[in-house]
């Protein structure tokens, strides 16, 4: 990742991710997911501080599991923070986007 995406991830998705990722952590049975896994590797380092432990490192793995496609998107449409998350996302990395536009990715 350069540096100049890496500083785009920080201002537009970090607060967003980490604010899903919490959310569907903090209570499955509400969220209607069957289990949540979250670990981090811990020799790569953290890039931040404040939060919870797995949202810290530099190499980490979410696995969500789902009691089906339809609870994953109901639950994606009534969070306001993932809505914004999927709506940004495809703003920058979609076709079109300023990611593409800025040749920073192909």
């Amino acid at each position: 990742m350069s540096a100049e995406e890496k500083t785009l991830w920080f201002v537009e998705f970090d607060a967003l991710v980490t604010g899903w990722m919490g959310y569907l952590a903090e209570d499955t049975t509400a969220n209607e997911l069957f289990d949540v896994r979250m670990g981090h590797v811990s020799d790569y380092g953290t890039f931040k501080a404040g939060t919870r432990i797995n949202f810290n490192h530099n190499r980490e793995i979410e696995m969500l599991y789902w009691h089906g496609m339809r609870k994953f998107e109901r639950v994606g449409r009534i969070h306001r923070g993932y809505v914004k998350l999927r709506k940004r996302w495809m703003e920058i990395y979609g076709p079109g986007g300023e990611m593409v536009k800025a040749k920073i990715i192909a």
